[in-house]
């Protein structure tokens, strides 16, 4: 093909504008040069020829060097004279130059020093496609929508290129270069789309996204990319979680960390390491913390971590360091916790990383409620509440929409909150996730007993707790069993069954223990002091101080973590601190009371 129509298809199917008019004359003189180019579209020249002797044609030397050195460039004014000079090619034609205009500007592409327009890109997808190399056609959209997703841009829009990029492989071979394409864009495409993950089953059983994180892997297999087939054996433990919960979740992520790390390969360590240790703590908090400091090493040391523009590494780096903040909240280092994901949430905003941010703020704003900074909490959860407006509230806007209206009903004392909350609990029921539905139920279940309360409230309660207390058994969500198991016996001692109040009360102490008396999203203290209550209530009153004491010396040890100034905050504003200092105070009349009988 000469430069010429090189040139000259190039812009026609990338960069010509064409005009609006479309009066006689200028169809008259359209069909005066097709019949003059029909049988001799293929001369160096012609299109020169032609600029001379009409106006329809302007040689552009600007673009010709755009599309290769030795080409020429024109900007044609009419859409009709485009079209025709296109359709008058055969369809073989078409392809062979839509290729080579695609390779030549990929070639481009890739000298480029700096981010290509995404329209380009595209354009280079496009021209694969339209040249039949789709392969050429999924690589490109891969490309495209990894450059949107650096952007901060919808990930909607993200999940639609790579949509189209899979849809241009289908039935174009599983091995290769297509199969390490289709396993880049599966894994991309779930990046994106994990705020929307659900359980919902298909007719035949199986679930979508589970699906697609198998396919991935199949993907990874048949590439023969050694560490591609390493890097992406996280997905389906870490959709697991999601459809099914933590037992079925756990196994698996393991196997990817323990595999990634046998590996060496720094970004597989980072991608497993980072999904085991968000999870992890759901049952063992210093574990889970050792694994995502060492994911975390991995991220400061290895270049191919710390200074790739993979979005899907990008968006490991951020979730990594979110998590590590948020579970040492768990752990009880609430000073360093808040500054580390102050700076988490901040380089997220600034990067606008896929999905994290709904995230990243929730977790912010738990660990700002927990050092009693009422005011920061809630302007942070009203924040990422705005974010899900003008579009359809998904699982992670129900958890935040949850937490907001927990924060109005139980710490401002606003009855409206509990609207947020039946807002929420319906977005769980559309878009059910194992790891997430439990956690929005017992936020609304606190609000109910411990906001205001009308007939039948009670049994209301009672019903919502059963329902968690099951849910959790079948997906091994053990921090949202421990926390249901606690408000049952606060249910319980308000109904005046003490025998059942202690049932359960024991029953998530014990839970507790054994989790070395630190779960994620889990206050020991909390549950340690509704302990004591029900206890003493039942005239236990040494075992009541014992368990007051144990949560009087986790508010304690969670207090050294912070400032002095930051210390009284937390001491005199958050309310389980508080009601901990009443139950210590109260235990000790009581037994100074009954030391004065007795004397």
């Amino acid at each position: 093909m000469t430069t010429v129509l090189a040139a000259c298809l190039a812009l026609v199917i990338s960069l010509w504008t064409a005009s609006a008019s479309n009066d006689r004359a200028d169809r008259s003189r359209v069909d005066d040069l097709r019949a003059r180019l029909r049988d001799d579209m293929s001369k160096l020249g012609e299109l020169f020829r032609l600029v001379r002797e009409t106006d329809l044609i302007e040689a552009d030397d600007a673009l010709g060097p755009a599309v290769g050195a030795d080409s020429d460039g024109y900007r044609f004014e009419h859409g009709l004279l485009q079209q025709t000079l296109y359709n008058d090619q055969s369809a073989g034609q078409r392809r062979r130059r839509h290729r080579a205009i695609a390779a030549e500007l990929e070639r481009i592409s890739q000298q480029a020093r700096s981010s290509l327009p995404l329209g380009l890109l595209l354009d280079i997808a496009r021209h694969y496609r339209a040249g039949d190399d789709n392969v050429g056609a999924g690589r490109s959209a891969h490309k495209a929508a990894c450059s949107l997703a650096s952007t901060g841009a919808s990930i909607r829009e993200v999940a639609a290129i790579c949509r189209q990029g899979l849809e241009d492989l289908e039935g174009r071979g599983r091995q290769g270069e297509a199969a390490r394409i289709r396993a880049q864009l599966l894994e991309l495409l779930l990046a994106a789309t994990e705020l929307d993950w659900n359980a919902e089953r298909e007719p035949d059983g199986t679930n979508v996204t589970e699906r697609l994180a198998r396919d991935a892997i199949a993907a990874a297999d048949e590439s023969q990319d050694t560490n591609l087939r390493v890097r992406v054996r996280y997905l389906y433990g870490k959709v697991l979680l999601y459809t099914q919960g933590l037992h079925q979740a756990l196994g698996p992520l393991r196997e990817s960390w323990e595999a990634a790390v046998a590996s060496g390969d720094g970004v597989s360590q980072l991608l497993a390491g980072c999904e085991y240790g968000r999870q992890l703590p759901k049952i063992d908090v210093a574990a889970g913390i050792d694994v995502l400091l060492a994911a975390a090493q991995i991220a400061e040391t290895d270049p191919a971590v710390r200074l790739s523009d993979d979005p899907v590494i990008i968006r490991a780096r951020d979730m990594l360091y979110l998590q590590i903040g948020v579970n040492l909240m768990d752990a009880g280092n609430l000073g360093p916790a808040v500054v580390r994901l102050r700076d988490a949430v901040g380089n997220i905003r600034e990067r606008g990383t896929l999905g994290l941010l709904p995230i990243g703020l929730n977790y912010l704003a738990q660990a700002e409620l927990g050092i009693g900074q009422v005011e920061a909490g809630q302007r942070t959860l009203e924040e990422v509440v705005g974010l899900a407006a003008g579009r359809e509230v998904g699982a992670w806007d129900a958890v935040n929409l949850a937490y907001l209206g927990w924060l109005r009903v139980v710490r401002l004392r606003d009855p409206t909150g509990l609207s947020l909350l039946n807002e929420a609990r319906a977005a769980t029921a559309r878009h059910w996730q194992a790891n997430l539905a439990s956690l929005v139920e017992n936020l609304y279940i606190a609000a109910l007993l411990e906001g205001p309360r009308e007939g039948g409230t009670l049994d209301t309660v009672e019903q919502a707790i059963d329902g968690v207390i099951g849910q959790t058994r079948r997906t091994g969500m053990l921090r949202s069993e421990v926390v249901a198991l606690s408000l049952l016996a606060r249910l319980k001692l308000l109904n005046g069954d003490l025998d059942a109040a202690l049932l359960a009360s024991d029953a998530a102490v014990a839970h507790l223990r054994e989790a070395k008396w630190a779960l994620a999203a889990v206050n020991a203290e909390e549950v340690l002091v509704h302990h004591a209550i029900v206890l003493a209530a039942r005239g236990d009153i040494v075992a009541a101080r014992n368990a007051v004491r144990r949560a009087a010396a986790e508010v304690r040890r969670k207090a050294r973590s912070l400032s002095p100034d930051q210390q009284e905050r937390f001491l005199r504003e958050v309310p389980v601190n508080v009601l901990v200092a009443e139950t210590v105070r109260n235990l000790a009349e009581s037994n100074s009371a009954r030391h004065a009988q007795r004397g």
